[in-house]
């Protein structure tokens, strides 16, 4: 089992134009990823995220080019999105409760970007809004590729807040009530 994250070094996210889309018309998969999202963001206060098509569209669009369930090599897109890539899970549940169970490692004490936490922030990005995933089934042991893009805010953002002079990962990874 293995994920992959990358940190960022700019605010500036083009926000995609066509936007959201109703949960009716999501897949069980979209909205079984969907829901998992917002249920571990709660737990910090953060906003709901909504679908995006476009988010979900460069995400199968990626998984598609890039990715090889014979040779699993989870390489970044490098596009304008937040991103979190993940192999050996099921489902739409079972990555997103990976990447959660990264908290374990994170100082909230010490925020910023680390490799052993870079999916857990990225999932609980306080100013994100939109999200878009993709998945690509493996008939082997890895199970399943899953890409996921965030946007209007991409999260994991090194720096400083020029308008309130804070740590981006103090400002949009709050430590659970319950942590």
């Amino acid at each position: 089992l293995t994920s992959s994250t990358a940190p960022a070094t700019s605010t500036t996210s083009s926000a995609p134009s066509s936007s959201s889309s109703s949960s009716s018309n999501l897949n069980d998969f979209e909205q079984e990823i969907l829901d998992e999202h917002n249920t571990k963001r709660a737990l910090s206060g953060a906003q709901a995220l909504v679908w995006n098509n476009t988010l979900a569209q460069y995400a199968a669009d990626y998984a598609k080019s890039s990715f090889s369930c014979d040779n699993v090599q989870l390489i970044h897109s490098d596009g304008p999105y937040g991103e979190n890539l993940a192999a050996g899970y099921s489902g739409g549940k079972d990555p997103v409760d990976a990447w959660y169970d990264e908290i374990k490692y994170y100082d909230f004490s010490n925020p910023g970007f680390s490799e052993k936490t870079g999916h857990y922030t990225q999932l609980v990005w306080q100013s994100s809004s939109q999200m878009g995933c993709a998945k690509v089934d493996c008939n082997n042991s890895w199970k399943q590729y899953t890409i996921c893009e965030y946007s209007d805010t991409r999260g994991n953002i090194v720096g400083t807040d020029p308008k309130t002079h804070k740590n981006f990962f103090a400002e949009n990874v709050i430590k659970p009530s319950s942590s």
